[in-house]
């Protein structure tokens, strides 16, 4: 892919769109960024959003993409409640309206990819008919060793790629956890090995930042572990955490991270991050223009 970002009068180009629909996925995955802008269940993007990725899938008003990724939201199965029956139904036709997009761009070289994000097998399994079919990658939270041909039906029949978001288990470092780690990573293109980060911007204390060392040292260390314990051949498909190799990259050159230069995040409100891990948007909320 294309690390670029060009911008003119009338034209932007960005590597990486991230959109987060909803507030939902929240509670279901441990460690995850968008808890940092979790304002309880307001479940729906804004219209703002949809406009938006129109721009960027079809470059219209000189916007482009190279890549949109979509975090896809656990649904509710509580359909006894009015409420939550219409926000799945409005969740799966934003999600439909993603897949229409690609549908009509099919065939087509200069898209945009389309990656999606989601917590577990389970979760996409309602989506399958509305976001999967044109979809090139597709992210795991959360993936076991009943998951094997489920992932063997994604990359074989709808050529899409599979990436595991690998991160340190909370509790205890036992060998069922390498074993599955082994065989898991056996099914999988990548697994991007996520360590877990304080949001950024948000105020932190000293007993805040001493907590966020000692996780990255048990980061760094369930790493080691998982590489010694595991076959080669998976092994070399460990990608480690693109924040931390920007660290490292900026400790050598003054130079690392993308975000905001050719990286941003879209907020449920419509609000626009740089960093998807930002404790807070850096603009207000998004507004449809009105012709």
């Amino acid at each position: 892919m294309r690390p670029i970002l060009r911008m003119s009068e009338g034209y932007i180009e960005v590597n990486a769109l991230f959109i987060q629909p909803s507030y939902g996925c929240a509670f279901n995955c441990e460690g995850c960024y968008v808890k940092a802008h979790d304002k309880g269940p307001k479940p729906i993007m804004s219209p703002a959003i949809l406009n938006i990725a129109d721009k960027f899938f079809f470059n219209e008003d000189g916007c482009w993409a190279n890549q949109i990724t979509l975090s896809v939201d656990v649904l509710d199965n509580n359909d006894s409640h009015f409420n939550t029956y219409a926000n799945r139904y409005q969740m799966l036709k934003v999600y439909e309206n993603f897949n229409n997009m690609l549908h009509v761009l099919d065939g087509r070289m200069d898209r945009p990819e389309l990656h999606m994000t989601v917590n577990s097998m389970k979760a996409l399994r309602e989506y399958y008919n509305t976001a999967v079919p044109n979809t090139d990658m597709i992210s795991f939270s959360q993936l076991t060793t009943e998951d094997g041909q489920d992932i063997r039906d994604l990359q074989n029949d709808l050529k899409i790629k599979i990436i595991w978001n690998l991160m340190t288990p909370s509790k205890e470092i036992t060998k069922e956890v390498l074993n599955n780690v082994n065989h898991v990573g056996a099914w999988v293109d990548v697994i991007y090995f996520v360590t877990r980060k304080s949001p950024i911007g948000r105020p932190r204390s000293i007993q805040q930042a001493l907590e966020d060392e000692k996780n990255l040292r048990r980061d760094l260390e369930f790493l080691q572990q998982v590489k010694e314990y595991v076959n080669p051949r998976i092994a070399a498909k460990i990608i480690v955490d693109g924040c931390y190799q920007d660290a490292l990259e900026f400790k050598k050159s003054g130079y690392g991270c993308c975000s905001s230069i050719s990286r941003f995040q879209i907020w449920p409100d419509g609000s626009v991050s740089g960093c998807p891990y930002a404790y807070k948007g850096a603009t207000g909320e998004g507004l449809v223009r009105r012709d």
